[in-house]
């Protein structure tokens, strides 16, 4: 089995814990990013109908290779 998906996530959660860490203690300036977001309710239900969709047909296609093993 491959262990390549391991070390790139212990090298993400690296990267993030000292980039954290050093915005944190004032090495890197922490800027703030404040904005405003308009979404009218079409938009919502088109997007999270999408996302929904995705997501059902993602799991689907798990259970089904699953099976298949």
């Amino acid at each position: 089995m491959s262990r390549w998906p391991l070390w790139i996530g212990i090298g993400a959660c690296g990267v993030g814990g000292i980039g954290g860490l050093l915005f944190q203690i004032g090495v890197l300036p922490n800027r703030v990013f404040v904005g405003q977001v308009v979404v009218d309710l079409a938009a919502l239900m088109f997007w999270g109908g999408l996302g929904i969709g995705i997501f059902a047909g993602l799991l689907w296609a798990l259970g089904r290779w699953g099976a298949r093993l």
